[in-house]
């Protein structure tokens, strides 16, 4: 369980508010990264590798995904997702 977060300065350490403001963020990704990229008239296709591969879904289970957020190299800097991987290993539980 994350004990605390810090968003705009200010220190959350309620377990709800936690959740909220975690799902709150998750839940705007997609939104908030399409604001900052820049917009084109290319075809999605046009960004993705040529590929002979099919795409399947396999059914994964939580010690799966337990192993692969393990096998992350432990790192305070964030990615595209603003998310760093300390994070993502201190919420394995909640969201596997």
């Amino acid at each position: 369980m994350v004990p605390e977060i810090v968003i705009n300065n200010q220190t959350i350490s309620d377990p709800q508010v936690i959740a909220n403001k975690f799902n709150f963020y998750v839940a705007n990704v997609g939104s908030n990264l399409a604001k900052t990229t820049s917009p084109t008239t290319k075809n999605f296709n046009d960004f993705l590798p040529v590929s002979n591969r099919d795409y399947v879904c396999v059914q994964i289970d939580e010690n799966e995904i337990h192993h692969t957020v393990y096998l992350l190299k432990n790192s305070y800097s964030k990615g595209h997702d603003d998310l760093s991987t300390v994070i993502l290993k201190n919420c394995a539980n909640e969201l596997s």
